[in-house]
């Protein structure tokens, strides 16, 4: 069946376009414009801000708003978020990336491959690509960061998701997820963090509705932990 995904191509591209106008078109609250110092945690965000905030009006309860604070009480120092000049929703997209323009990085968080489930991108090509965006990450941090690797969302659950192809999505997911994480486990200093599940009262009002606050709530608390945990292994 690959040959027949290969000539649904063009649709797969349109589907992603789609859904990526769905995810940019939330509201999101300003950035905080504090001026970032050099005498905290400087962590590397590599993927999508909009997947980062979806779903919440309030920045302060978006994923990165709520990891930066969970780091700074777990650490009792000052957390940092540095960005690539350009967003990086696929690997690919970050190999032209300068990454040593940041200075030193101390860990990096790579949330990516919303883009590559809809496009159904091999799990050949996904672990040879995220290897070498990784690597380039490493190369240029100067200090061989600790890199923390995110599992992707069940997106087939997702109410912005199309409904046609559901199931071969909730399987490229499952296959892109083991992917990364058979990756990880074979780099150094590499954490892979499963998504967290999102079934309940707690996080679920319907089959297709998300409490995203709460669901925010929980993936930050996970990213933290992992983060923490690659930084203290390098007592930094």
């Amino acid at each position: 069946m690959a040959w027949g995904w290969r000539l649904l191509r063009p649709a797969l591209y349109l589907r992603l376009w789609r859904f990526r106008r769905l995810v940019s078109g939330g509201f999101y609250l300003p950035d905080d414009p504090d001026e970032q110092t050099h005498d905290g945690d400087r962590i590397l965000f590599v993927g999508s801000l909009e997947a980062a905030r979806f779903g919440v009006v309030d920045e302060q309860l978006s994923t990165l708003s709520q990891v930066a604070r969970d780091l700074e009480r777990r650490r009792d120092r000052r957390c940092d978020w540095l960005f690539p000049r350009n967003t990086v929703r696929r690997p690919r997209d970050g190999f032209t990336e300068d990454f040593r323009s940041h200075g030193d990085i101390d860990a990096a968080v790579v949330a990516i491959g919303y883009s590559d489930v809809l496009l159904m991108t091999t799990a050949r090509s996904w672990s040879r690509e995220l290897r070498r965006l990784l690597e380039g990450i490493r190369e240029g941090s100067g200090t061989s960061c600790p890199i923390v690797l995110a599992g992707l969302p069940p997106m087939d659950r997702f109410r912005q998701t199309p409904r046609i192809g559901r199931k071969r999505i909730r399987q490229q997911v499952i296959r892109l997820n083991r992917a990364s994480e058979e990756l990880a486990m074979s780099m150094p200093e590499c954490f892979y963090v499963p998504f967290p599940e999102v079934t309940g009262a707690a996080t679920q009002v319907g089959p297709e509705e998300f409490l995203w606050a709460n669901v925010h709530r929980l993936w930050s608390s996970e990213l933290t932990t992992a983060v923490v945990k690659g930084l203290d292994a390098r007592n930094l």
